[in-house]
C-alpha cells in the first residue's frame, strides 16, 4: 500500500521552485518524478510559444511542476576544407523556470 504524502504549502512549493532550478534539467526531471510514487509525466519538452515544456502532475503532493527552457543555437565555425561542413548549428536548450502550481 502506498503512503499518501501531504500537501505542499504555498512556501514549499516556492522551494521546490527554488530547489529545481539549480539542478541541470535531467536531474530536476528525476527528482521531479521521484517525489511523488504516482507521478505522471504530462507533457515532455512540448513547444509552446517560444518555450519548450516538460510538466509532471503529482497528484499525492497536490501540485503540478511544469520545468521551461528556452530554445538556444550555438554555431560552429570549422577551419575546414569543405565548405558545406565550414558552419554547423547546434540546438541546446537552456533550462531558467521551474513553476510549481496547485492542482485544480
Amino acid at each position: 500500500m502506498i503512503k499518501m504524502l501531504h500537501r505542499l504549502t504555498e512556501q514549499e512549493m516556492q522551494e521546490l521552485a527554488e530547489k529545481l532550478i539549480g539542478m541541470k534539467i535531467n536531474k530536476a526531471r528525476g527528482y521531479t518524478r521521484r517525489l511523488d510514487p504516482e507521478s505522471e509525466l504530462e507533457l515532455l519538452r512540448v513547444g509552446v510559444g517560444h518555450e519548450l515544456l516538460t510538466r509532471y502532475r503529482l497528484p499525492n503532493l497536490g501540485v503540478r511542476v511544469t520545468l521551461v527552457e528556452l530554445p538556444r543555437e550555438r554555431v560552429f565555425e570549422d577551419g575546414g576544407n569543405i565548405p558545406a561542413f565550414a558552419t554547423r548549428k547546434r540546438f541546446e536548450p537552456e533550462f531558467i523556470e521551474a513553476r510549481v502550481e496547485p492542482l485544480e
